[in-house]
Formats: structure tokens, C-alpha cells, sequence
């Protein structure tokens, strides 16, 4: 039982990392579209800011 536990334990974890990335996409496509309607790129996902003509997608 402790073995089936343990399992459930860590495919429950690669549950949640899978939604957190999901999240996380959904929310940059958000962004994404935001920014679109600007033409300007402004928000780096290490915190940085940068302002760039925006042509298109941000993916890091």
C-alpha cells in the first residue's frame, strides 16, 4: 500500500507541474494578445523589461 502511495504521490506532482505549465501558457498567450494591440514588447519573464517593436509570439 505504502508503494501505491508513494506512486499516486508522485504522479500527482507531474499533475501538478503539468498544470502550473499550463497555466502559465495560457497566461502568456493572455499576454501575448495584450500585447499585440501595443506593437511594443515589454515584459521579460526574468523580471527584466525591454521595450522592442513586437512582431510577434513571446515564447521564452
Amino acid at each position: 500500500i505504502a508503494n501505491i502511495l508513494k506512486k499516486n504521490e508522485a504522479s500527482n506532482g507531474q499533475t501538478n507541474n503539468y498544470r502550473e505549465l499550463c497555466n502559465k501558457k495560457n497566461h502568456m498567450k493572455r499576454n501575448n494578445e495584450r500585447l499585440e494591440g501595443l506593437g511594443l514588447l515589454v515584459a521579460l519573464e526574468d523580471g527584466n523589461t525591454r521595450v522592442t517593436p513586437y512582431t510577434g509570439h513571446y515564447e521564452p
